[in-house]
């Protein structure tokens, strides 16, 4: 493939080489890869396209413009899209797919977020899933809350333990905990409850 390579890189000083093969058609792009790839320091072993990352170190992985942190040196992340994961610090084992999604994230473990700015305030609690776009924005200090579809809890703030399963579930609750909430539309409380509701959408 006209402008492929191959480049060779040690992850630290001293440490083995590696051989990437470049499959990128444009030579410059080829070219500044391989010279990423042979860096040291901070930036040993992350391979950069212009401004946008490719991979990251630590066994973490990171793609998208500004995604990851080049110094973080928790273990295990995945962060894939725009910003996501870009304030990451010593956080591990972390995933976040979709632009924003865990970009506030510094030392939290553990957390799961699917969709554009999911879990995107969070910065220190871990133990979060959230599945949808802009599901648990708002989260920031808490720990181990689940929402499940588009914008599901997005005004919890600083409550744990929370469940919210459909669009808009529990929207209207900010720091309750031990909460349940599933159905489309379903406002949820600010005590400990259990809420089962449908509101049909409009035709």
């Amino acid at each position: 493939m006209s402008g492929g390579g191959v480049g060779r890189f040690a992850a630290t000083a001293g440490a083995p080489d590696a051989e990437v093969v470049c499959v990128e058609s444009n030579a410059t792009a080829a070219a500044d890869a391989r010279e990423s790839l042979a860096g040291r320091g901070a930036a040993a072993g992350v391979v950069e396209f212009g401004t946008v990352r490719m991979f990251g170190r630590s066994g973490s992985l990171f793609a998208g413009n500004t995604a990851g942190n080049f110094t973080q040196t928790g273990a295990g992340n995945i962060g894939i899209g725009s910003f996501a994961l870009d304030a990451l610090t010593t956080g591990a084992q972390n995933v976040a797919l979709g632009d924003s999604a865990g970009s506030s994230l510094t030392s939290g473990q553990w957390n799961f977020a699917l969709g554009s700015a999911a879990l995107q305030a969070e910065t220190t609690g871990s133990n979060h899933v959230a599945l949808g776009a802009y599901s648990l924005v708002a989260c920031n200090g808490a720990n181990a809350n689940t929402a499940v579809g588009d914008s599901a809890l997005r005004s919890a703030t600083t409550g744990s333990n929370n469940v919210g399963i459909g669009r808009n579930a529990g929207r209207s609750f900010t720091t309750g905990s031990y909460n349940t909430e599933i159905g489309y539309q379903n406002p949820g409380g600010t005590g400990v409850t259990t809420c089962l509701l449908y509101t049909s959408p409009s035709p």
